[in-house]
């Protein structure tokens, strides 16, 4: 993806591109290929995402991002959703078949610099240029249900393992960590089986994750 509006494929193998697309003329920041290889997804100043057919080069859908810039993006694991972030210091999940906005996630103080789902879709980590945190948002619910702190300057980049169960960080520190993740659904398994059959509000169970 490039400032001339240009997105090259390459052959990795022979390091040959093999494929040029071009988009609309609106400065594209980011973009990522679908999991099934057959769609691109980028984000652009005009706080549209824009979700291309790769091999006819046609935009088959276009979501909006309320008029503010949209700069990282990502496919969930199973293609069902795509998330962005937002000049606004929010990021967004639309559901790609329905073409509509799912979530909205605020909580940042700053844009929002990288995003990655959990292999099983359930959960979406972020970080951003206003801390060293790692933010673990729920997908249904938009909270944020857990921070890792242990970097001393801002983190560049975020990836789940394939298993789910850690989540590896690099920072502008130098360092790169490996965080468990796994103890997370586990507490919250072991919450809704204490709270199961306790007499609680809507509100309550929601938050404590009985439903």
């Amino acid at each position: 993806l490039s400032t001339d509006g240009t997105m090259i494929f390459w052959d990795t193998e022979s390091r040959e591109i093999i494929k040029t697309l071009k988009d609309d003329g609106s400065f594209s920041y980011e973009s990522c290929l679908s999991p099934n290889g057959k769609y691109i997804v980028s984000t652009s100043n005009d706080g549209k995402v824009q979700l291309r057919d790769i091999e006819s080069n046609k935009i088959i859908k276009q979501f909006d991002g309320n008029k503010n810039t949209l700069y990282y993006t990502t496919f969930s694991p199973d293609g069902r959703y795509i998330a962005a972030s937002a000049g606004d210091k929010t990021f967004i999940i639309w559901d790609v078949d329905r073409g509509t906005k799912y979530k909205t996630f605020k909580g940042h103080n700053d844009i929002v610099s990288h995003l990655e789902f959990s292999p099983d879709g359930k959960y979406i980590a972020s970080v951003s240029y206003d801390s060293e945190q790692i933010r673990i948002w729920d997908i249904n619910s938009a909270r944020c249900i857990k921070t890792f702190e242990g970097h001393s300057e801002r983190i560049t980049s975020i990836l789940f393992t394939p298993d789910g169960e850690e989540l590896i960080s690099s920072s502008f520190d130098g360092t790169i960590k490996l965080w468990e993740f796994k103890p997370l659904q586990e507490i919250i398994d072991q919450t809704r089986e204490r709270f199961k059959d306790v007499p609680l509000t809507a509100q309550e169970r929601r938050e404590y994750y009985i439903e």
